[in-house]
């Protein structure tokens, strides 16, 4: 059978095949899970900053595969979505507000493609099967909010159990009682110990003055309800979205 096309037309599909297959190989790289950070105060990223918080991440015991520094950022990959997480909440405990720490999924594809400008493609919402979300829990908050709690909770029985205090508040990480007197003392730390079993007790050199911070199987707990609570608002709200096909680009 003769083929009736000219040669420069078989040419040219030819290159676009190979142009459109190369252009499509970054796909097959799929995404890492990372971590982006930058600081908050200064306006710069500094090297020492970076090598402080893989210091951390190393005595933490979390690998990561890379760290790739752009502008005022930085971004760490990892290779699972477990060390991300784990290596986020060690970031946020350990460098406290001096840092803004976001979760990200970092194309894996290799430099030498990206110099070439080919990049994934990303997905519209048809192609996705829906809506995908990346939530984050501010579990700091969460346990502040618990301690707001216990201190109202701990007057209360203070005021029941008629125990006279001077003053009951939040002191960092912890809650100070401040009581009247060493008979009072003794008697709030017996009462706590038995009202609230999930609470750690310290009597402090001044007897007078006792310190209360939330035991780690109960951050571990409010954490986890944090947890189920932000994924059934999530649940709720997408409930409210239209079909998945009214949402596309």
């Amino acid at each position: 059978m003769q083929n009736h096309f000219p040669l420069w037309k078989i040419l040219l599909i030819l290159v676009v095949s190979i142009v459109g297959i190369f252009y499509a190989i970054p796909n097959l790289y799929g995404d890492d899970p990372s971590v982006l950070f930058s600081p908050v105060k200064e306006k710069e990223l500094t090297q020492a900053q970076v090598k402080q918080v893989e210091e951390l991440l190393a005595t933490s015991k979390i690998n990561s595969k890379a760290v790739e520094i752009e502008e005022n950022k930085a971004l760490i990959r990892f290779e699972n979505t477990d060390q991300q997480l784990l290596a986020a909440d060690h970031i946020r405990d350990k460098m406290g507000d001096d840092f803004t720490v976001a979760l990200n999924l970092a194309p894996a594809t290799p430099e030498w493609l990206q110099s070439f400008g080919a990049d994934p493609m990303y997905l519209g919402l048809d192609l996705r099967g829906g809506v995908h979300f990346l939530m984050e829990v501010d579990m700091v908050a969460a346990i502040k909010q618990a301690e707001e709690r216990y201190v109202n909770d701990i007057r209360s029985v203070l005021r029941v159990e008629k125990i006279r205090y001077k003053n009951v508040a939040k002191d960092q990480d912890r809650i100070r009682i401040k009581l009247k007197s060493e008979e009072d003392a003794g008697k709030a730390a017996n009462t706590i110990n038995n009202e609230f079993r999930s609470l750690d007790l310290k009597v402090a050199d001044d007897t007078t003055e006792l310190f209360v911070t939330i035991s780690e199987a109960e951050q571990k707990e409010i954490k986890k309800f944090a947890l189920e609570q932000n994924i059934t608002c999530s649940l709720c709200f997408l409930k409210t979205l239209p079909n998945k096909r009214s949402l596309s680009p």
